[in-house]
Parts: C-alpha cells; structure tokens; sequence
C-alpha cells in the first residue's frame, strides 16, 4: 500500500490467475450517497451487515450490492481486495447466487421465482422482468439514470441516480481467471437475475456499460462472477 502525491490511498494487489499474473491499483475512495433520496435501511440478520433500500416499481431494491459471505465461503472481492468488497459488494457465480451447488454453473436449475438464493430473509434474487423495469421506466436513458452520481466513479461519464439505485462499477470475474479483464472495475456493472437462458450453462444478467445509455439485458456463462442486488416485494 503506497499513498499518492494527493494524500488519496492507493492500493496495489497482485496475484495469479489461471493464465497470467495480474497487478491492479486503484484509489481507495469514499463513495458518497445521492442527496434527496429518501433511503429506507435493512439489516441482515446474518451478519448485522446494514444496507440501504429504495422503493421502485412497486418494488423494494437494495441501494447496495450484497456482500455476503459466511467464513469467507462465497464470492470474491473484486481486485481481491476487501476494500472493493466494502465499497462494491462481493462477486458471485450464478450458482452461488442461487444458493445451489457449483454443478448448476453448467446445469438448468428449474428454479421458481421468486428465488431468494442467498439473499437475505424477505428478500429474492430479481428476475429479468423485475429488472426490465428500470429500463421500461426510462427508456432512452436508463444507464444515465441508475448510475451512481458520485464523481470519478465511472471511467468517462457519470449518471443522475434519479431513484437512488447506486448504480457503480464494480466489473466481474471470470470463474477460471482466463477472461477476466482487471480494467472491468471501473467500465461496467453486472448483476446476476434468477432467469436462466436457453442453455444449461447460461443465465440473464443486466449489464451497465461505462458510455453507454441503456441498462440492457444480456447473458453470461453461469461461471462468471456477477454482483447481486437484491428485490423485495
């Protein structure tokens, strides 16, 4: 850990992949909240960790990424540094988002919705169409609206937050390392839902792309770790 000419904390981790090592610096910052929004709170019984809620869509959504991990037993942190894990939440496979065992990284699960997976009590795994309602309400604009306002957040552009969703870039993982882009974090922001695609191996996820408008629905290998933002109805 060094600390730069602005008095800013710079973390440096550095580990090996499957393929390659990785070095990653990044600032440690405090990411302030979006002022007039009207938070409700929440706290996981589980580990006494508090998060911030919103109400949208007649729904009830964490303002924050989950960051849950029982002796350290699931996810990761991105850039394999707590800190991120403070500031982002954990990244988790589809598998372990749902609460199942790792075969279902590659498997169909069949789940019901809603799925609570591993969120908290009250709380579910969104499906795509709780998702979709962030973009049917802002239809030309979504990303702008759900990204976090804070300043020097996202790579090139910020956004409005209008509801308080916070949305920030906390990148993703590759389940074996080969893929993974450490220059994710900071770019772009997926979320895993509990609706699985047309193949064993693939679910839906929203992804917010840095320069882009549009919360859009895509797909990603099960492997992938994605966050998560628990819904509650």
């Amino acid at each position: 850990m060094v600390v730069d000419t602005t008095g800013s904390v710079v973390v440096v981790n550095t580990w090996t992949g499957a393929k390659r090592t990785y070095t990653v610096r990044f600032h440690r910052i405090t990411i302030p909240w979006k002022t007039g929004i009207t938070y409700g709170t929440f706290t996981d019984a589980r580990d006494g960790r508090t998060y911030r809620t919103i109400q949208f869509g007649g729904l009830t959504w964490m303002a924050q990424n989950l960051d849950y991990s029982p002796g350290g037993t699931l996810g990761i942190c991105a850039a394999n540094s707590a800190d991120s894990c403070e500031k982002y939440g954990r990244l988790y496979s589809w598998a372990e988002v749902m609460g199942a065992a790792a075969i279902y990284n590659t498997d169909s699960l069949g789940a019901a919705t809603p799925a609570p997976g591993i969120c908290p009590t009250g709380f579910h795994v969104p499906s795509l169409d709780e998702f979709t309602l962030w973009d049917n309400a802002y239809p030309s604009n979504s990303a702008y609206e759900v990204k976090s306002s804070a300043p020097g957040v996202w790579q090139t552009n910020n956004g409005l937050d209008v509801a308080g969703f916070n949305g920030l870039p906390a990148g993703f993982d590759y389940g074996t390392d080969i893929y993974y882009q450490p220059s994710s974090l900071g770019s772009g922001a997926w979320w895993w839902t509990s609706t699985e695609y047309n193949t064993g191996s693939t679910a839906r996820e929203a992804q917010l792309l840095d320069g882009y408008n549009i919360l859009s629905a895509n797909y990603g290998d099960k492997a992938q770790r994605n966050s998560l933002r628990c819904v509650a109805p």
